[in-house]
């Protein structure tokens, strides 16, 4: 069972990781915010002209940061959010944001949109950049290894909260390498938000290797030309080789995401991935991954929110034990998924199942992932010693 927390215990958390306390206030705002959306006034929608897909299949909305130190991407689109009574407000005469309605006054700022977005892609001028990848934080390029589509998105086998399958018009058909690799270039060199890294992921292929052979190919494409480091995203491999390639491919991270402890769980919000994968062989490539790649470059993902937080916590001991970075991801129920109307977690939730997997992650030598600030902006972790401000979005 999980104990019952204190008002003070985040304090408490922050002040063992040698953190300041005074960002508690900050990440409660981040909570608040993941939990329930924000909404936005008349002169704010009409500043950000439109708020575009950041991402796809399991999350996306505005990047914000509080107070120049964490960033949060804050849920503006789906129904859950339309009864929040925090609001995201512009003022033109000083040209400034503020957030009405959060427990904690903290200043805001709108990570910019990248100039690369309105670009043109490839020698047929089919496509916009932004149709070709996303940045998925402030300063990652995230790149959707099999488009709008995934093995796993027939109705029985679809991961209940997932909607990568709705996304054909904003993607459209399959990418080309060249087109990846157009984009790329021109996400490094953006004047507003450049690329420092890249994840490869989204959507599962229908091979025994769950796209690590793709991935494989990605990276030695992108490593010939670009000096970046390059995460990979993928549902586990049946077979260990297929880990062993997307080492040897010169993949820096790898994240295979358990998502979930309990059977029950599998069973109800992820029924493809139990029937034609199964829970045993993610916990063993897990930990094959831990053991090839080491802690911190290999990484795993639960979710909190669907399944009982004493589950969660089993989950990111075994991660732990395994040597694997473990990262929580709230849920978040996106319009047209089979959960669009299962409520989020609270923020009280929230930093419920933080602050207790951050002490079994710490007691076990790893911090809760991702180790990049900026990256934090849809999960629950507490930023570094030096706060994030990696990239300012002046």
């Amino acid at each position: 069972m999980s104990r019952t927390l204190g008002g003070d215990h985040l304090e408490e958390r922050l002040t063992a990781r040698g953190v300041e306390s005074n960002l508690a206030p900050v990440l409660r705002v981040k909570h608040e915010i993941l939990s329930r959306g924000l909404t936005l006034t008349g002169n704010a929608r009409s500043a950000l002209n439109a708020v575009r897909r950041t991402r796809s299949g399991v999350s996306g909305g505005l990047d914000l940061l509080l107070d120049g130190q964490i960033y949060v991407n804050a849920p503006v689109r789906e129904q859950f959010v339309f009864g929040s009574r925090i609001r995201l407000s512009w003022d033109a005469r000083t040209e400034m944001w503020a957030l009405e309605g959060a427990t904690h006054d903290v200043r805001v700022e709108v990570v910019p949109e990248p100039t690369y977005y309105r670009e043109v892609i490839g020698k047929e001028g089919e496509r916009t950049a932004d149709q070709i990848g996303q940045m998925c934080s402030a300063d990652r390029f995230c790149y959707g290894i099999t488009g709008p589509s995934c093995r796993f998105w027939p109705e029985s086998e679809r991961c209940r909260y997932c909607s990568i399958g709705l996304n054909h018009t904003e993607d459209g058909r399959r990418k080309r390498t060249s087109e990846l690799l157009d984009a790329l270039r021109l996400a490094i060199s953006d004047d507003r938000r450049p690329a420092r890294h890249v994840l490869l992921g989204g959507g599962t292929p229908s091979s025994p290797d769950m796209g690590a052979t793709i991935c494989a190919d990605l990276c030695r494409e992108i490593k010939s030309e670009f000096d970046l480091p390059i995460y990979v995203m993928i549902a586990a491999p049946l077979e260990n080789e297929s880990i062993d390639e997307l080492f040897e491919s010169g993949v820096d991270e790898l994240g295979i995401n358990l998502e979930f402890w309990s059977p029950e769980a599998w069973t109800s919000f992820i029924p493809g991935k139990e029937q034609l994968i199964g829970r045993t062989r993610f916990l063993d490539a897990i930990r094959y991954a831990g053991e090839i790649f080491g802690p911190i470059r290999s990484r795993s993902i639960m979710i909190t929110g669907l399944e009982p937080e004493a589950s969660t916590l089993e989950g990111v001991r075994y991660l732990v034990d395994a040597g694997v970075m473990p990262i929580l991801s709230p849920f978040r129920p996106l319009d047209g998924t089979m959960l669009e109307k299962t409520q989020p977690p609270s923020a009280q939730a929230m930093e419920s199942v933080l602050t207790s997997a951050d002490e079994i992650a710490q007691r076990g030598g790893l911090p809760l992932g991702p180790a990049c600030d900026p990256c934090q902006n849809n999960v629950l972790a507490i930023p570094s010693v030096s706060a994030a401000g990696a990239l300012s979005p002046s």
